[in-house]
Order: C-alpha cells, then structure tokens, then sequence
C-alpha cells in the first residue's frame, strides 16, 4: 500500500464474516470461479462428487457455514 498512500499514510481493518450456504449455494459459489470446471469438462464430474462429499462430511442442518476476511485499507492521498 505503500506505493498508493505513500510511506506510514494509511491504516486497515479487517473484518471477518460468514455465509451460510447449502449444498447449491456451494456449489454456485464454486462455479463462479474463473478456474472451476465447468459441466462439459471431463473433470466436472470428479470434482462434483469430490464436493458433494466435502459438503456431507461438514454441513451441519444441511448447511455449511464458509468464512470470509475484508481487509480494507484507507488513508490520505
């Protein structure tokens, strides 16, 4: 941040918060992702039992809950 605000001229936060997903809010949130295999991959199928099985080993009440951290940097210019 150095090279935006300039030396020791900025401060952040950070903030932590969650989402509660089921297994089609996971699987959305994956497939938003620039890297994630489509359906009309060969590797989709893999990767959707893979994370079918992920999501049953960890859902509680048929959710999951998917942390997140916002670092949020502000100064003066």
């Amino acid at each position: 941040m150095n090279h935006f605000f300039g030396k020791d001229n900025f401060h952040s936060k950070s903030i932590e918060h969650y989402q509660h997903f089921d297994f089609n809010g996971v699987l959305g949130r994956y497939l938003s992702c620039s890297y994630a295999d489509q359906n009309d991959h060969p590797n989709y199928q893999v990767m959707f039992d893979f994370l079918k099985s992920l999501f049953e080993n960890h859902q509680e009440g048929g959710k999951v809950k998917m942390w997140y951290e916002m670092v949020v940097y502000y100064g003066r210019l």
